[in-house]
């Protein structure tokens, strides 16, 4: 919530006239609500809470509540709102609306250590037949997550309802990989198809991006033309998009830097990997979100190693070392990149430490850990990562995926060496019989560049 968005004192003096009492609650409840708005940050938790406690608070009072919670940091009352919410939508005969679709996603990442405040959200979510708000926006990782929660409650027939709310390609050939997920395969194993899926997703994302006031869908567009293969046609709409005079994502920012970021890679799958390169220059030479590049300069570090120019790859990752911030997952990627650039140039000790981050902070991103071993030319180790990450039950998906095998678009010459490591890894025999315990892998027509790093 911000601050300064309307006319607070006017509605403070609202609130405060003795006649407001004689108002009907519904009423009572909006003019509060309305003050949550105005004033937002801390002060907006009182406003809201007034808001929930008029016997007719609607829907919405309660959705808002639930934002503001989420908002402030307050897990255990946003889950309290929420299930207001539910209960105030079935009054009314009406889906869950939650206006916010941040707020739902940011309250998961939250609640990603503690099981049964995500068992709470989900159900929740799934009970009040909630859809997320903006039509671009895909809550199939946490249909695809509650499916399997179901599954171990042994509600076999509610876990199959809500696994066919499933839609991403990718989503679905994870659960279509691993055991846990047969009995819902096993009752529709049509949905299943990840390449129809994939024309069904592109079909979508076209229609929600003529529609659209922003260029968000863009960028997803633009990786399902390259999952399909379809290099040529990715490229002319990527710079059909670069064409417009303005580009803003869904925020109202610039986005201008993402789109020149696919553009790149679309060049790279086309094996054009010094053009690629100055697109991802380009890009990474943009702000990202009015704040110092950080994702677009890691990509370009990848991409320098992948062509095999690793002293312009360090050069590239130079800010992070005199203080650009990143979050854990971007640091693991920075000391990858770094790792991959130091074995390149045979500086050992620079590589040592790099993969010494990584290990520490594996947790914080396995792929990077795993990019940087291969680089490094250690696959007992990055082998070893897989084995355990596939004892994992709840994240073992993920390792399934990676493990397939994919179409190839043409690789750097780097990232052909670290491809090669890599199919080695996935034939090593303590692999293989840790993917047989638990799932299954796939041969697959899509272009697997677009989801992993090492194809």
């Amino acid at each position: 919530m911000q601050s300064g968005k309307c006319a607070t004192a006017t509605w403070e003096a609202i609130a405060a006239d003795p006649g407001l009492g004689k108002l009907p609650s519904s009423l009572k409840s909006v003019i509060y609500d309305s003050l949550a708005v105005c004033v937002g940050g801390e002060r907006a938790v009182g406003w809201a809470k007034l808001a929930t406690a008029e016997k007719d608070a609607p829907p919405l009072a309660w959705a808002m509540r639930f934002v503001v919670d989420v908002q402030t940091g307050d897990k255990v009352d946003a889950l309290l709102s929420l299930d207001g919410a539910v209960r105030a939508s079935k009054t009314v005969d009406e889906p869950l609306s939650i206006f916010n679709d941040d707020a739902v996603f940011q309250l998961r990442r939250e609640l990603k250590d503690d099981g049964g405040g995500l068992r709470h959200l989900l159900t929740d979510l799934d009970e009040g037949d909630w859809i997320p708000k903006a039509p671009s926006t895909d809550a199939s990782g946490l249909w695809r997550e509650y499916s399997l929660m179901l599954l171990q409650d042994r509600r076999t027939v509610d876990a199959v309802r809500v696994g066919r709310k499933v839609t991403l390609p990718r989503e679905l050939l994870a659960m279509r990989l691993d055991k846990q997920f047969d009995p819902i395969i096993s009752a529709h194993p049509e949905a299943f198809d990840v390449t129809f899926a994939a024309f069904a997703t592109l079909e979508r994302q076209r229609k929600i991006y003529a529609a659209a006031a922003d260029d968000s869908e863009a960028y997803q567009i633009i990786d399902t033309l390259r999952l399909l293969g379809r290099l040529d046609e990715a490229l002319s709409f990527a710079d059909a998009t670069l064409a417009k005079k303005d580009i803003r994502d869904s925020r109202g920012n610039d986005y201008r830097n993402w789109i020149e970021d696919r553009r790149a890679y679309v060049l790279f799958d086309l094996g054009r990997f010094d053009e690629g390169i100055v697109a991802e220059r380009a890009s990474a030479g943009r702000k990202e979100n009015d704040q110092p590049n950080v994702s677009n300069a890691i990509n370009l570090a990848g991409m320098l190693n992948g062509a095999g120019r690793h002293a312009d790859a360090l050069a590239a990752l130079a800010p992070f070392e005199e203080g650009r911030e990143t979050s854990p997952y971007g640091a693991m990627w920075v000391a990858a990149e770094r790792a991959c650039a130091a074995t390149g140039l045979a500086d050992a000790a620079t590589a040592a430490k790099a993969l010494s981050f990584t290990q520490a902070h594996v947790n914080d991103n396995r792929n990077a850990r795993v990019k940087a071993l291969l680089c490094a030319n250690q696959p007992a180790e990055a082998a070893a990562v897989y084995v355990a990450w596939l004892q994992n039950p709840v994240e073992r998906t993920e390792a399934l995926v990676q493990l397939c095998h994919f179409a190839q678009a043409s690789r750097a010459p780097f990232d052909a060496i670290i491809g090669d490591r890599f199919g080695k890894l996935r034939d090593d025999p303590a692999v293989q019989a840790a993917v047989a315990k638990v799932g299954r892998t796939d041969t697959l027509t899509l272009y697997g560049s677009v989801w992993i790093d090492f194809q």
